[in-house]
């Protein structure tokens, strides 16, 4: 039973839980029935893309956690590395094969937003580019929704300047908890550049200039944006919020605020642009 509670923390499981959750609520309908069984595939879908993220992660991250991180599962010798493998053999399959179900063009951009974190766990997550997968993964994740549901427009597209200044922000927030232990592994990131108190400061900075332009670029768009204004007016509670925190130098709480501001955000975009 141990064993298997380590390979469930290689999954990442909060992190993904919290992803797919936020899919199948971007995927519900406003109107009409809603089909639980076709939420339940886009969410299971995207849990196990995530899931997969989040196991190449320890899996390529080993010789570094090893040096920074000992105790984690793979270089603590608490799981088969080989059996590792073979679960992210599994769900990479299965994984696919849901995202083929939901046709052809939702599964390149399904690809895409999973390209994002494998190149983020090959080696960019330690470089000054570490936050660019971050600023593409979460729009793509709206768009995979529009495509999903045959309700793309070109308007969705605007999601992307959006992720500019979003990706960062998650980045920083993703980066802090260790960013100690990640720099005695070689990472040299945002985080790492800026110094701690400088960095926290720029993802409120950032999470609070996302909410406030969010609002600006539904408007130009030619929509209706109220609820697009009462997103933002959460979202910068919440950066407010973030920024409390991070002074107080509670960083474990910071990638779930991340994460919250991330999804208001990303829910009030997506309801305000047809």
């Amino acid at each position: 039973m141990r064993s298997i509670y380590y390979y469930w923390l290689m999954l990442h499981p909060y992190t993904s839980m919290a992803v797919a959750v936020v899919t199948v609520i971007l995927a519900a309908p406003l109107e009409g029935a809603i089909h639980y069984g076709r939420l339940g595939h886009i969410g299971l879908t995207m849990l196990l893309v995530q899931f997969s993220i989040g196991l190449s992660n320890d899996l390529l991250d080993e010789p570094f956690d090893a040096i920074a991180k000992p105790d984690k599962p793979i270089p603590g010798g608490r799981v088969n590395r080989r059996a590792a493998i073979a679960l992210l053999a599994v769900l990479v399959a299965v994984g696919w094969a849901l995202g083929l179900a939901l046709g052809g063009l939702a599964f390149l951009v399904m690809i895409l937003g999973q390209g994002c974190g494998v190149v983020y766990n090959l080696g960019v997550k330690r470089t000054g580019y570490s936050w660019l997968p971050h600023a593409l993964a979460a729009p793509t994740l709206l768009l995979w929704v529009r495509v999903v549901n045959e309700t793309a427009s070109p308007a969705i597209l605007w999601a992307y300047p959006l992720g500019l200044l979003l990706g960062p922000a998650l980045n920083i927030a993703n980066q802090l908890p260790g960013a100690e232990e990640a720099a005695v592994s070689g990472e040299h990131n945002l985080v790492h550049q800026w110094g701690v108190v400088k960095a926290r400061r720029l993802a409120a900075a950032l999470f609070m200039l996302a909410a406030l332009s969010m609002p600006m670029v539904v408007k130009n768009l030619g929509n209706d944006a109220g609820l697009a204004e009462k997103s933002a007016q959460v979202g910068i509670a919440l950066s407010l919020l973030f920024l409390l925190v991070a002074e107080a130098d509670r960083r474990i709480y910071l990638w779930p605020l991340a994460l919250l501001i991330g999804a208001t955000l990303g829910v009030g975009f997506h309801l305000s642009v047809p």
